[in-house]
């Protein structure tokens, strides 16, 4: 699910509905690249997804190139600019991006290329709280495995399996996580297959 950020109003204004491109996120959890999506609350986005929780993330706006790399853009050059000016012009950033370093950055550091450096090599953002379940992708919690048998029944329940994100687990959202759950619904099928069958001889 998405988090909120505390956006400044002006931000909102210039980028809601805006992807920041190409980035690598890291937090408490490791690392993922991915697209985000700006919202009026904060953000959306596979990244995001994959924090998973509150608290301080880490944005690498060029991934593509080291702090070094960064620097040198923004000093070099013919044309005399600033170095918040030359991030623009020179380092392709889309709109939200740049957006995110004229806005939420001091400007004295906006003013110092080799601060300005390291902020697009590690953005830093407070994720606040998260957008309320009914908007979540996926989900994380559920039964836990000591609950169920080797075939996801119920121990307390015979004759019920469990299976996707019912169960205590979860996996990064799209093909591996589609892919557990449908694997879970068929090792909880052919129990279930068995189970009626075994019903069905002793009727």
């Amino acid at each position: 699910m998405g988090f909120r950020v505390a956006w400044p109003e002006a931000f909102v204004k210039e980028c809601e509905g805006q992807p920041i491109k190409n980035v690598v996120l890291g937090s408490s959890r490791g690392e993922r690249s991915g697209d985000l999506v700006v919202t009026s609350y904060g953000l959306e986005g596979t990244p995001i997804y994959f924090a998973g929780t509150e608290g301080r993330v880490r944005l690498d706006l060029k991934p593509d190139l080291t702090e070094a790399q960064v620097l040198e853009r923004l000093v070099g050059g013919k044309e005399k600019l600033s170095p918040i000016r030359a991030a623009q012009k020179r380092l392709g950033l889309g709109q939200a991006a740049h957006a995110l370093l004229f806005h939420l950055l001091p400007r004295e550091l906006q003013r110092e290329a080799p601060r300005l450096a390291g902020a697009i090599k590690n953005f830093s953002l407070e994720l606040l709280e998260r957008q309320p379940l009914d908007e979540a992708i996926s989900s994380s919690g559920g039964v836990h495995w000591m609950e169920v048998d080797d075939t996801a029944q119920l121990r307390r329940a015979p004759g019920v399996w469990l299976a996707g994100e019912m169960l205590d687990w979860d996996a990064p959202t799209g093909g591996f996580l589609l892919q557990a759950c449908v694997s879970q619904g068929f090792m909880a099928g052919k129990a279930v297959a068995r189970y009626l069958e075994d019903l069905h001889g002793q009727g």
